[in-house]
Protein backbone atom coordinates (compact mmCIF):
# COMPACT_ATOMS: atom_id res chain seq x y z
CA UNK A 1 0.00 0.00 0.00
CA UNK A 2 1.59 3.35 -1.13
CA UNK A 3 2.52 6.12 1.43
CA UNK A 4 -0.57 8.39 -0.07
CA UNK A 5 -3.03 5.82 0.33
CA UNK A 6 -1.90 4.95 3.97
CA UNK A 7 -2.72 8.27 4.84
CA UNK A 8 -6.16 8.44 3.57
CA UNK A 9 -6.99 5.38 5.13
CA UNK A 10 -5.56 7.02 8.36
CA UNK A 11 -7.70 9.96 7.87
CA UNK A 12 -10.91 8.10 7.10
CA UNK A 13 -10.33 6.11 9.96
CA UNK A 14 -10.25 8.79 12.39
CA UNK A 15 -12.49 10.90 10.71
CA UNK A 16 -14.98 7.79 11.34
CA UNK A 17 -13.76 7.77 15.21
CA UNK A 18 -14.31 11.49 15.17
CA UNK A 19 -17.96 11.08 14.03
CA UNK A 20 -18.33 8.54 16.30
CA UNK A 21 -17.36 10.80 19.17
CA UNK A 22 -19.45 13.13 18.36
CA UNK A 23 -22.57 11.46 17.76
CA UNK A 24 -21.76 10.40 21.50
CA UNK A 25 -21.27 13.66 23.20
CA UNK A 26 -24.71 14.87 21.43
CA UNK A 27 -26.55 11.94 23.06
CA UNK A 28 -24.86 12.62 26.47
CA UNK A 29 -26.27 16.13 25.90
CA UNK A 30 -29.60 15.25 24.81
CA UNK A 31 -30.04 13.32 27.85
CA UNK A 32 -28.26 16.01 30.14
CA UNK A 33 -30.10 18.54 29.00
CA UNK A 34 -33.44 16.41 29.18
CA UNK A 35 -32.35 15.37 32.91
CA UNK A 36 -31.93 19.35 33.46
CA UNK A 37 -35.50 20.44 32.03
CA UNK A 38 -37.36 17.64 33.85
CA UNK A 39 -35.86 18.56 36.82
CA UNK A 40 -36.47 22.31 36.62
CA UNK A 41 -40.38 21.19 35.67
CA UNK A 42 -40.66 19.14 38.58
CA UNK A 43 -39.41 22.13 40.63
CA UNK A 44 -41.80 24.80 39.00
CA UNK A 45 -39.29 26.64 37.22
CA UNK A 46 -40.59 28.14 34.19
CA UNK A 47 -38.69 31.66 33.58
CA UNK A 48 -36.99 30.99 30.88
CA UNK A 49 -34.22 32.97 32.05
CA UNK A 50 -33.83 31.25 34.85
CA UNK A 51 -34.20 28.27 32.60
CA UNK A 52 -31.51 29.36 30.11
CA UNK A 53 -29.31 30.65 33.37
CA UNK A 54 -29.30 27.21 35.19
CA UNK A 55 -28.34 25.14 31.72
CA UNK A 56 -25.51 27.60 30.89
CA UNK A 57 -24.27 27.36 34.48
CA UNK A 58 -24.41 23.49 34.28
CA UNK A 59 -20.61 22.30 34.20
CA UNK A 60 -22.36 18.79 32.81
CA UNK A 61 -24.38 20.43 29.97
CA UNK A 62 -21.49 22.46 29.52
CA UNK A 63 -18.85 19.97 29.16
CA UNK A 64 -20.77 17.93 26.62
CA UNK A 65 -21.48 20.39 24.45
CA UNK A 66 -17.96 20.90 24.33
CA UNK A 67 -16.46 17.39 24.00
CA UNK A 68 -19.32 17.68 21.25
CA UNK A 69 -17.83 20.44 19.10
CA UNK A 70 -14.23 19.55 19.69
CA UNK A 71 -15.24 16.23 18.05
CA UNK A 72 -17.50 17.63 14.91
CA UNK A 73 -14.64 20.34 14.28
CA UNK A 74 -11.93 17.11 14.93
CA UNK A 75 -14.46 15.42 11.98
CA UNK A 76 -14.24 18.45 9.52
CA UNK A 77 -10.40 18.49 9.91
CA UNK A 78 -9.94 15.21 8.57
CA UNK A 79 -13.06 15.22 6.16
CA UNK A 80 -11.10 18.76 4.73
CA UNK A 81 -7.88 16.61 4.78
CA UNK A 82 -9.08 14.42 2.50
CA UNK A 83 -11.05 16.29 0.20
CA UNK A 84 -7.78 18.53 -0.13
CA UNK A 85 -5.03 15.65 -0.67
CA UNK A 86 -7.82 13.97 -3.35
CA UNK A 87 -7.74 17.70 -5.39
CA UNK A 88 -3.97 17.56 -4.96
CA UNK A 89 -3.90 13.97 -6.60
CA UNK A 90 -6.24 15.03 -9.54
CA UNK A 91 -3.95 18.07 -9.86
CA UNK A 92 -1.00 16.51 -10.28
CA UNK A 93 -2.59 13.74 -12.14
CA UNK A 94 -3.78 16.23 -14.54
CA UNK A 95 -0.52 18.18 -15.11
CA UNK A 96 1.30 14.51 -15.66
Amino acid sequence: MSDFVEYIDLNLRLMRMANTKAREASAKWNRLNDELEAHMTRHGVTDPILRARAKGDNIALSGALSTWKFWKDESSRYAQTILAEEAAAKMKAAMS
